[in-house]
């Protein structure tokens, strides 16, 4: 209740507070997709990398890349990429895994620029139920001075809660995105650090018992 304003009421009868839910909604479900998706994800896995390059050191080029079509995430496509060229330059090889790297990015950072974006949105529509409550104030003015008070309050209340509810999603949506552009990067980083060590194996420059 906010000076005998009913969160509900305000629900039901404000379009400004019923968009911005919608978009908290929208902004969570992002979110918690983003969080399964991401933190699900290996980065860096030296078990994985070594098996592989254990598989291509002994020749067996075909059950490499079976292992990797089986683990099925970003590091096993970077290396089933350069694995299907196996016998092709170096030079190509890794313009082949720096293409498939970006594509593996580009699919997790999907749903992240627009969680970014509600960091921007969501203050601006606070501000906006906030200009909508007070013109509801001053055009109830007249109506307020016969006795009808609830006008005033209601105007007021939606101001409020319209603010409280833009600036709570901005904060949540800005440390999500903080969050997941780190982890992208990270995961990123560790991608091109596998794919330089299977180009180092390509080259001969790593020596394998």
């Amino acid at each position: 209740m906010i000076g005998g304003i009913s969160i509900i009421d305000l629900i039901k009868t404000s379009w400004v507070i019923d968009f911005i839910i919608f978009i908290a909604i929208y902004s969570l479900g992002m979110i918690i997709e983003r969080l399964w998706s991401l933190y699900t994800i290996k980065g860096k896995n030296d078990k994985f990398m070594q098996t592989v390059i254990n598989l291509l050191n002994e020749g067996n080029i075909e059950q490499a890349k079976y292992v990797c079509e089986q683990m099925k995430s970003p590091i096993s496509k970077v290396l089933h990429s350069g694995i299907s060229n196996f016998d092709a330059i170096p030079e190509s090889v890794s313009m082949i895994l720096e293409n498939t790297i970006d594509t593996e990015k580009r699919k997790m950072e999907r749903g992240v620029d627009a969680i970014g974006l509600m960091t921007y949105i969501a203050p601006l529509l606070g501000l906006l139920g906030s200009l909508v409550g007070i013109i509801s104030v001053f055009s109830g003015t007249v109506n307020a001075i016969e006795g009808s008070t609830n006008i005033l309050m209601r105007g007021v209340a939606e101001s409020l809660v319209s603010v409280v509810l833009g600036i709570s999603i901005a904060i949540i949506c800005a440390i999500a995105y903080s969050g997941f552009k780190s982890r992208v990067n990270d995961i990123s980083a560790d991608l091109k650090q596998s794919a330089r060590y299977y180009l180092s194996f390509i080259k001969g420059e790593i020596n394998i018992a």
